[in-house]
């Protein structure tokens, strides 16, 4: 990929590098479509389970997804609507609750037509609170059909027979409230994600960054999902976040980013109700009926962490996961040993991993920040909103802290932080700052000194 060209995207307005972004983290590389030429580019980067986005492609004709177009072709029909009290949509599965965690849904889902999902979206963008995200299969809706053929399915199939995938099994539709975010997580299938319209900001790691991530225990409904918050990582509570690989690109309609086998990804909307199409296709296991590999890659050996998982769990049961673990990591560091953690080290050798030493580092990578936790803050966020307060002061710095400080601490659901400063919004302001915290729903509380002070769901509270 080294000859490939980034673009400017001096025509979009928005600085491709998120704001969040550490200084290790790299852009995405991004090259010219060239149809059939193109297979050659997925298929490179298939063997390097590398991302690459491709720009101008043609998979779709993108100039029928128009509103009005969109609207008369399935506005009557059903479609699945995810409803947010955030902007946060995180997901998860309930069938996959094998261990029995207290959980409550992070969001609801309902089906109504599309006509009805536009009209809601109408109302709370003008004087509602929450967000909606429509996230359809396609499969089954016959209103499509005319669109369906029109797509390049020969350049789709072409490009999962020459990677060794299956065939195109599924596609979903994606149409969501700007700023809309879906929470890192990843996918144990191939992505080819095309943008129709609109904008998306995209975070991807590495699947080998697997224990970077923090995921949630694998008998969570969350399972597959990452507890760290891209935007404003706790590095405290997830150190081993800074060393991962972050990946970041926006893009645009007629841009086709490829996602590998098991990436994980960040989502967030950025414009208006940006619509987006995933074409995801299954890849075969890995094929040990020759025998054991010689060596393990790192990819592989991700693959048989999630296996261990779950081979874990069966030990003691699905519901004892988090205790299970927890005696495991006391046995590892005091030199005991369990039920469990004889079973495993059995399992890792199988796997060219026969050095205890190196067992335990592999096993404490796996569990340590993982089984610790709150499960339910980490799945839903904060049980409020996350707001930016800003702070006006017409005398000066001396009153911030008086005013602010002791009432914004009755209502934090965590530390402030500190303060950042701020640009100056007005010229009889002169101190401004702001910082970042998250506060229960609906909180108002009075400054100490008299003055009233407001905290409401949203992006920006003034004082």
């Amino acid at each position: 990929l080294r000859p490939f060209i980034f673009s400017s995207f001096a025509a979009m307005s928005i600085d491709i590098r998120p704001s969040f972004a550490l200084d290790h983290w790299v852009e995405i590389p991004r090259i010219p479509w060239k149809g059939q030429d193109s297979l050659a580019t997925i298929k490179e980067c298939v063997e390097n389970a590398t991302p690459v986005v491709l720009e101008g492609a043609k998979l779709m004709d993108v100039s029928t997804w128009s509103d009005d177009n969109l609207e008369k072709t399935i506005g009557s029909h059903t479609v699945l609507v995810k409803r947010s009290q955030s902007e946060k949509f995180r997901y998860y599965d309930l069938k996959k609750n094998a261990g029995k965690f207290p959980f409550a849904n992070p969001l609801q889902e309902e089906h109504m037509t599309y006509s009805q999902f536009l009209r809601e979206v109408e109302g709370l963008e003008e004087n509602g609170t929450g967000y909606l995200y429509c996230q359809e299969t396609m499969s089954g809706h016959e209103e499509m059909a005319e669109e369906f053929v029109r797509w390049d399915w020969n350049w789709l199939i072409q490009n999962a027979v020459s990677n060794k995938w299956g065939l195109p099994e599924s596609n979903e539709l994606f149409i969501g409230m700007k700023g809309a975010t879906t929470p890192c997580h990843f996918d144990e299938q191939e992505n080819l994600f095309f943008q129709v319209r609109g904008r998306k900001r995209f975070v991807l790691f590495p699947f080998v960054d697997y224990n970077k991530l923090y995921p949630f225990p694998v008998t969570h409904p969350c399972d597959r999902q990452s507890m760290v918050d891209v935007e404003n990582p706790d590095l405290q509570r997830f150190p081993l976040f800074k060393e991962a690989r972050g990946h970041y690109t926006v893009v645009d309609s007629q841009d086709l980013l490829y996602i590998p086998y098991g990436w994980w990804h960040w989502v967030k909307n950025l414009d208006r109700l940006p619509v987006s199409m995933s074409f995801w296709s299954k890849t075969p296991a890995n094929d040990f009926t020759s025998g054991v590999p010689r060596v393990f890659t790192e990819h592989m050996m991700t693959r048989v962490r999630r296996n261990l998982e779950s081979m874990i769990s069966n030990v003691n049961g699905p519901e004892k996961l988090p205790q299970t673990v927890a005696a495991m990591i006391d046995a590892i560091r005091t030199g005991g040993c369990t039920t469990a953690l004889t079973t495993v080290r059995a399992l890792l050798k199988e796997v060219r991993v026969a050095d205890e030493q190196e067992q335990d580092r592999v096993l404490l990578a796996m569990f340590e920040g993982r089984f610790e936790n709150d499960w339910q803050t980490m799945c839903e966020g904060p049980a409020g909103v996350s707001v930016q307060v800003v702070l006006f002061s017409l005398r000066g710095t001396s009153e911030w802290q008086a005013i602010a400080a002791p009432p914004i601490s009755e209502v934090l659901m965590g530390g402030v932080g500190g303060f950042r400063r701020a640009s100056c919004l007005s010229r009889v302001c002169r101190a401004v700052l702001a910082f970042d915290v998250k506060i229960r729903s609906s909180a108002r509380v009075t400054g100490t000194n008299g003055l009233p002070m407001c905290i409401s769901g949203g992006t920006q509270v003034c004082v």
